[in-house]
């Protein structure tokens, strides 16, 4: 059976380029299944100019231009390409020669460039590194955009929610995890990379974890959990990718025997909480550590505090928690 390799060295004999010729023009297009280089690359290996590489590609592009080079191998490798995408060059490379269309991984990015030349009509295009269709070129920015928000909202996100997001796309979730290993800044949570992160400006997770490891430095996992899922905007992730995304914070340790999530630096509770939590924090230290609700907003409403406010952050607060119906404590008082 032909492969690719061998039905493009024969359109670049027929084109009468042979040897040094033949290499640097296969070099050039990548029709030596490595990818497309520059005119000086493709030209430096072989001793020619750039000007010359240029000469040599001309002459072939006039003999492709004729119409009359049948290409049905470089046709099959394309519809496949096209079939799988979005997906990473080097996933594509090995599809062609697991489908045995070429006899060796072959980057994609070179049938494109023999298909385009050869006047096949062209659906997908090479983009970062990825073959994405025309029609999805924005697709990738769209979809990792819309991951940072997630991450910012939900402190991680799945592949499966990003799916549903996208369905409007066409992107199945096979698609999606293709494009996402593709990307540097995803940060898998789990071994069947399903839940993931992504890095952006600011997060509730991260907000959180810093209020409440500003006020007790160490915190069960348990604790932590609670703690965001009380928060006014609450966080609730499986408890296993919570540890996992607790590990992404370069400014904490997560003990998986003891499950303790421990802050690495100082936080001061002066940066990480508003006015209004560092005033509850104080009069539950003063005056606590265990406060009824209706104690705890007489307090605050003596040190200035709307009771109405009061009231809201003593169950929407993760420095907070509660020890029994209502009644609260600060977060790892307690414990300690």
């Amino acid at each position: 059976m032909t492969t690719l390799e061998q039905e493009l060295a024969d359109v670049l004999s027929s084109a009468r380029l042979d040897g040094r010729q033949a290499r640097v023009v296969s070099r050039r297009l990548g029709w030596d299944g490595h990818g497309p280089t520059t005119l000086a690359a493709a030209g430096g290996a072989e001793g020619y100019t750039r000007e010359r590489v240029r000469q040599l590609e001309d002459r072939l592009k006039r003999h492709l231009a004729t119409g009359e080079t049948s290409l049905p191998i470089t046709e099959r490798a394309l519809r496949i390409v096209e079939a799988a995408a979005p997906s990473p060059r080097p996933d594509l490379a090995r599809m062609l020669t697991e489908e045995g269309i070429s006899a060796r991984p072959f980057d994609p990015a070179g049938v494109l460039t023999a298909a385009e030349l050869g006047g096949l009509q062209v659906n997908v295009l090479e983009l970062d590194g990825l073959v994405v269709s025309r029609d999805g070129a924005a697709i990738p920015d769209r979809a990792m955009s819309l991951a940072r928000a997630l991450v910012a909202r939900h402190g991680a996100t799945s592949v499966s929610e990003l799916t549903r997001r996208l369905s409007g796309s066409g992107l199945s979730s096979a698609s999606l995890r293709r494009l996402l290993e593709h990307r540097g800044e995803v940060t898998w949570l789990d071994s069947r990379r399903e839940w993931f992160v992504v890095p952006s400006k600011s997060s509730r997770a991260g907000t959180g974890l810093r209020k409440m490891l500003s006020i007790a430095r160490s915190l069960s996992l348990a604790d932590v959990d609670e703690g965001l899922r009380r928060s006014a905007r609450p966080v609730t992730l499986p408890r296993s990718i919570l540890r996992s995304m607790c590990e992404t914070f370069d400014w904490i340790a997560v003990d998986r025997r003891s499950d303790a999530v421990t802050a690495t630096v100082p936080l001061d509770p002066a940066r990480t909480l508003s006015p209004l939590e560092r005033e509850l924090i104080r009069i539950f230290r003063t005056d606590g550590p265990v406060l009824a609700f209706t104690r705890a907003v007489q307090l605050a409403a003596e040190a200035g505090i709307n009771p109405t406010s009061a009231g809201l952050y003593l169950t929407r607060t993760p420095v907070l928690q509660t020890v029994a119906r209502g009644r609260y404590a600060v977060r790892g008082a307690m414990a300690a």
